[in-house]
């Protein structure tokens, strides 16, 4: 019979697409999730996975057990939480965000929703803030903190939780008098602020042009404090990290603006128990931004 653990687990390496990032994922050793699968496989009499010297990649079949193992758990997960401790909801929520997001935004959030909900198993995974729309929508994590864009997909929810303004970072060494896109640049590989610097760039011909490009805003301020180019950074990155004063910050043009920061989830799934204690928790502590839904 096939376990539920056996499940987690080939969905976490179809997810990571990594043997060795889904193991640190789950906290288990190499050994134990390559178990897993050949328990699968054998049970199933099917290859699920392929694989190269970097990377996994699920077979037709796989992506077909893929899809059963993701309703399963989900499934699953419900079931659990319909079994309560003493009147007390139980089960676990998982909630993707960035390291400086979990303990800048949310801190209160958690500790409160903690408190309310002590039976509750709150997984948080940490990772690139341009991932986190995308953790939601594939069913990575079930609510993730995002900067809120013009293209919102309609399926998602939205709870404004900050407007964090943006603000441009030089190598202490440097005067930041010198206009930003006469620099080496330092950008994120994706997500929106790097879609906001592309817009402004796209009114300046004399650009620099990129210096490197790399994952999360935390790396942008590291390689900026390193001396290698300026960056554009959520303000509260810098305020938060230690190297504020290896860097000098000034605050972003007009033409940046702001990111609204808030929780996402899926609208079909507010009404999940564990999902909808959450929302209302975060919803009793934060006030909602002025015109914004």
């Amino acid at each position: 019979m096939t376990r539920i653990k056996d499940l987690e687990i080939f969905v976490e390496v179809a997810d990571q697409a990594h043997f060795a990032r889904a193991s640190e994922k789950l906290h288990t050793s190499p050994a134990s999730v390559s178990r897993a699968l050949t328990r699968l496989e054998d049970a199933l009499r099917v290859t699920l996975l392929e694989r190269d010297n970097r990377n996994v990649f699920l077979t037709p079949a796989g992506q077909q057990v893929y899809r059963y193992a993701k309703e399963t758990l989900a499934g699953w997960k419900q079931l659990k939480q319909q079994f309560t401790f003493q009147g007390q909801l139980a089960g676990e929520l998982s909630l993707f965000c960035t390291i400086t997001a979990s303990y800048t935004l949310l801190s209160d959030v958690l500790m409160e929703f903690r408190q309310r909900h002590p039976q509750v198993d709150l997984r948080v995974i940490n990772g690139d803030a341009a991932e986190a729309v995308t953790a939601v929508q594939r069913g990575m994590a079930d609510i993730s903190i995002a900067a809120k864009q013009s293209d919102w997909p309609e399926s998602l929810a939205f709870l404004p939780l900050q407007q964090v303004p943006l603000c441009l970072i030089y190598p202490i060494h440097q005067s930041p008098t010198e206009p930003w896109w006469q620099q080496p640049l330092i950008l994120p590989d994706s997500g929106p602020v790097r879609k906001i610097i592309d817009r402004a760039l796209a009114n300046y011909p004399e650009k620099a042009g990129v210096q490197s490009t790399v994952s999360g805003h935390e790396a942008v301020l590291a390689l900026v404090a390193l001396g290698f180019g300026v960056g554009v950074v959520p303000d509260l990155v810098v305020t938060s990290s230690g190297l504020d004063a290896k860097v000098h910050r000034v605050p972003a043009h007009e033409e940046f603006g702001h990111l609204n920061v808030g929780l996402c989830a899926k609208k079909n799934r507010l009404q999940d128990p564990l999902l909808k204690a959450f929302w209302e928790t975060a919803e009793s502590l934060v006030l909602p931004l002025r015109g914004e839904s």
